[in-house]
């Protein structure tokens, strides 16, 4: 049977919250208790490893975020550095001002499930908090490993309403719905939806916003099947293009299958915009410089690090910070999608 923070606050002799603060170093307790807690913890094998440097250090200093998944947004290590650079370094500066190191736990080659990381960050060192950035579909087991975990988290966009833990989310349901009202508002009368991975929680509140928009005015809509590639957006744009009402504008997943889209348009010997507009989602450095430039959404990556370190450092400090925190994106209008002339 695994050994809980009850069995531990028992063995001390102490509350379940006193053992819950000693353990987590959130709220005061007196260094003689907390050194009595961390002992009972270490009797019962409670996570051991992690514990006993805990008990050998004065203060434990590491965040950890924990990142696994990708699902097409990042493509090379420059775009891992544009994508995630803006996020990685404003939550590393904000709590490295409050007297803390940042460490990144990736998911490697030999790791089948990220479970298995999670296990690796409990066995190599004692983290204060853990940051949850996980971008491929959840599963029951990565809960319930997490749900075991007795350190302070923060999830940047992941649902985690199981756990009860602060939440801070990209409004992407609202970047969608305002992406597919800047084509309305065009005069573009046949929008689609270029959709994303299946299952994955961010495609979902893409096709919400796309559909939440085309309702209000009141439009038909129009998806296919997609991806977060290249690749496949060439091949669902084909798709669109075979239909008799072809659509005169695509809100696309992302710009990558925004992209593939385009070459799919002019191999058909149309033009963007003047035949198809098109508008992407993540703004990657390539968007600005193709022919049409690509309008696009623009994730808050600098806030969203900077509302992420505020919340882990308050759960630190024993505060309860907001449980969700939802952050705007940046509709970008280029070339792509310029309105429609009004014809007399």
């Amino acid at each position: 049977m695994r050994v809980t923070l009850s069995d531990v606050a028992k063995q001390a002799g102490v509350g379940l919250s006193t053992a819950s603060r000693a353990l987590n170093r959130s709220g005061y307790v007196s260094e003689q208790l907390r050194k009595r807690v961390l002992q009972a913890a270490i009797a019962l094998d409670y996570y051991p490893d992690m514990l006993a440097q805990q008990l050998a250090s004065d203060r434990r200093r590491t965040i950890t975020l924990f990142e696994v998944g990708n699902y097409g947004n990042v493509q090379s290590s420059q775009d891992l550095e544009w994508f995630f650079g803006p996020l990685h370094k404003a939550l590393g500066r904000d709590i490295a001002e409050a007297g803390y190191e940042l460490n990144i736990a990736l998911q490697r080659s030999d790791e089948g499930h990220p479970a298995q990381v999670l296990a690796r960050i409990r066995r190599s060192h004692g983290s204060a908090a853990i940051v949850l950035f996980i971008r491929s579909p959840l599963d029951a087991r990565l809960v319930d490993e997490l749900a075991q975990i007795d350190v302070p988290m923060v999830s940047i966009n992941c649902p985690l309403e199981r756990l009860g833990i602060p939440a801070i989310n990209s409004d992407i349901r609202g970047a969608a719905l305002k992406a597919t009202q800047h084509l309305i508002d065009g005069g573009y009368s046949r929008i689609a939806h270029m959709q994303g991975p299946a299952h994955l929680p961010a495609t979902e509140l893409r096709i919400i916003g796309y559909e939440e928009a085309m309702a209000a005015a009141k439009m038909t809509p129009m998806m296919v099947e997609g991806d977060f590639d290249p690749d496949t957006g060439y091949s669902a744009m084909h798709k669109l293009l075979d239909v008799e009402q072809k659509p005169n504008a695509v809100f696309c997943a992302n710009d990558s299958a925004a992209i593939g889209a385009s070459r799919a348009i002019q191999e058909r010997g149309l033009s963007v915009p003047d035949d198809i507009a098109l508008v992407g989602f993540d703004d990657i450095p390539v968007s600005r410089f193709l022919f049409p430039s690509l309008s696009t959404v623009r994730q808050p990556q600098q806030r969203m690090g900077e509302a992420t370190a505020r919340a882990i450092l308050d759960c630190l400090a024993g505060q309860t910070p907001p449980k969700e925190l939802l952050i705007p994106c940046e509709l970008i209008v280029r070339e792509s999608s310029v309105p429609r002339p009004i014809l007399s």
